[in-house]
């Protein structure tokens, strides 16, 4: 299954970025902040886990992740883009059908 990696998205977690986790249980946010809030030029890396397969989109960056039950997933992501930016479920057969934002990416300006 390709990923839609379009913007702004870096390829490993960099050094002194800051790192979120997540887990979801039943799709629904049951551990991690319901605001990432970082400075615009900053790398983040957003860890999620979930009990079942799904799919995570950070909207306004256009970057898609898969996540399977039993492992962790790592989106990382160069903040070049400031505002408030949600993270949201979508089926992982790529319907494209979103559920309420799990929490948001805020970023700030230097």
């Amino acid at each position: 299954m390709a990923f839609a990696v379009l913007l702004y998205a870096v390829a490993a977690h960099a050094e002194g970025g800051k790192a979120f986790h997540f887990r979801i249980v039943a799709g629904h946010l049951k551990e991690g902040p319901a605001v990432v809030r970082v400075s615009e030029g900053e790398t983040v890396s957003l860890i999620w886990s979930s009990d079942q397969a799904t799919r995570i989109h950070l909207h306004g960056y256009n970057l898609l992740v898969d996540v399977g039950p039993g492992g962790a997933v790592e989106m990382n992501v160069l903040a070049k883009a400031t505002g408030r930016f949600p993270v949201s479920l979508h089926d992982a057969k790529g319907d494209g059908h979103a559920n309420k934002p799990l929490t948001y990416l805020e970023v700030h300006p230097k």
